[in-house]
């Protein structure tokens, strides 16, 4: 019997974008359709890096944005409608980076977090 996370399945009636190791790719892809924004990626290599993040589909692009910077991989450039995507060049970290971030949202506890995996 295969195990089925129920983030992945509730996260739309959640009104929350959830990605569990996905491709930093398909993230920006499904975040530039939902805030209409072009990404473009310096280096095609960094579009495989695999992020966790779960954050609201309300929340500010440049909060959403900053949160992937924070994980010390990339660097997000805004310009215009564009979002330019490049590697950050900092020594490498041992263990995959973790953070949350509590916040509350209409009445009840939400996290925004997001975690790095190489």
């Amino acid at each position: 019997m295969k195990k089925v996370d129920t983030n992945v399945v509730t996260a739309w009636i959640r009104d929350m974008f959830y990605f569990d190791e996905k491709p930093l790719g398909e993230i920006m892809q499904e975040l530039s359709r939902w805030y209409e924004f072009k990404v473009i990626f310096e280096k095609e290599s960094l579009k495989q890096r695999k992020f966790t993040i779960e954050t609201s589909r309300y929340e500010d692009i440049d909060k959403v944005l900053k949160l992937i910077e924070e994980t010390h991989v990339v660097t997000c450039r805004k310009e215009g409608k564009r979002r330019i995507v490049k590697k950050l060049c900092l020594e490498r970290r041992e263990k995959p980076y973790t953070s949350s971030n509590q916040k509350i949202e209409t009445g009840h506890v939400g996290s925004t977090s997001h975690r790095y995996n190489s």
